[in-house]
């Protein structure tokens, strides 16, 4: 039995369900004048939603370590940001704020680990200049004469 006929005449129609419902997504926002298929892409990169994405991870960071890190720079959030969005989203027509919230999150997960990482690494940093033992500056043992 040809397995493509199996599925187009499957009793329950899953994939006219889906495709049903991605014409009509895709309708509603034509009515109220909005692209469909940037739709996503445009508000997950929008400056409002770096803002929230600011915000969540200075808030992840300090639940885990208790240090309030100042906004990480945008120029190195971005590069994450395109990462995640190009592995991870969907773009379906419906459910956006859902879709935007997985996006936001996974971006976050990354960015915490990255950032976790870096705070341990700078308190052994710190810890090892606070305990080393300096060798005291020579002294010349050379007389000057002065003119």
């Amino acid at each position: 039995m040809d397995s493509f006929l199996f599925i187009e005449d499957h009793p329950d129609q899953y994939f006219e369900k889906i495709t049903d419902k991605i014409q009509s997504g895709y309708k509603e926002l034509e009515e109220i004048g909005v692209d469909g298929n940037f739709i996503i892409k445009d508000t997950f990169f929008s400056a409002r939603n770096i803002d929230i994405i600011q915000r969540w991870i200075i808030k992840e960071i300090i639940k885990k370590t208790k240090i309030k890190i100042p906004y990480q720079k945008t120029e190195h959030l971005i590069p994450i940001m395109d990462s995640v969005y190009s592995r991870e989203a969907k773009n379906l027509p419906f459910n956006l704020k859902q879709q935007i919230y997985e996006l936001d999150k996974k971006v976050v997960d990354e960015c915490k680990k990255l950032i976790l990482v870096e705070l341990e690494s700078y308190s052994k940093y710190i810890d090892k200049i606070n305990s080393a033992n300096y060798i005291d500056q020579p002294i010349s043992t050379i007389k000057r004469r002065s003119l």
